[in-house]
């Protein structure tokens, strides 16, 4: 009867914590907003979780033609400053024509909405900290504002992504069943003692 408690209790425990784990962000903007108010910015690895040590490219676009650059400022999970880059605007680009290394829902908005002429910059760092990064994207212009301390600041954008640890070999499905297996050999042990 023990027995049978003790297993109930660690398989509502181990659904608990994959249905914890498969929660999705509320409110995603992504590179949407470009269609409404003419600003975007994604990471090719928007949604998807980043294994450590992978290049990290952030896409920033704007159907302004007026914007001259975009500082990006890239903050690890402390919320640290770790790199900040102006990158002169390229383009302008019509679409369907997207820049390399975007992510699919850029292709998508390219794809669906012919002939919009935007220009874009894309910033590349590969993060070396696990946990929630962020990156502002601050649109340069004449006539802009200064903003957290970026001079000529016409718009701010933001992304995020998380760095995970990679479990080698096997994933996560292993390490479960690593643990399954622990467990049932804990409780194989225990019983040879009663």
């Amino acid at each position: 009867m023990r027995l049978h408690f003790v297993t109930v209790i660690l398989l509502a425990s181990l659904f608990f914590i994959i249905g914890v784990s498969m929660v999705f962000a509320d409110g995603y903007k992504g590179w949407s907003p470009i269609k409404t108010t003419g600003y975007g910015v994604i990471s090719n690895y928007q949604g998807i979780d980043v294994p450590p040590g992978q290049e990290v490219v952030v896409t920033a676009g704007t159907k302004n033609l007026s914007i001259t650059g975009i500082v990006f400022r890239w903050h690890d999970p402390d919320d640290n400053v770790v790199w900040e880059d102006y990158i002169p605007v390229q383009g302008p680009l019509t679409t369907p024509d997207v820049p390399d290394n975007v992510h699919q829902e850029v292709i998508d908005w390219a794809n669906d909405n012919p002939n919009v002429k935007y220009l874009y910059a894309q910033n590349t760092h590969t993060p070396d900290t696990i946990g929630d990064w962020g990156v502002q994207a601050f649109f340069i212009g004449d006539g802009g504002k200064t903003a957290a301390g970026v001079e000529d600041v016409i718009k701010i954008r933001a992304t995020s992504f998380n760095v995970i640890p990679d479990l080698p070999v096997v994933g996560t499905a292993g390490a479960v069943t690593a643990m399954l297996l622990g467990f049932g050999l804990f409780l194989r042990k225990n019983k040879k003692r009663i």
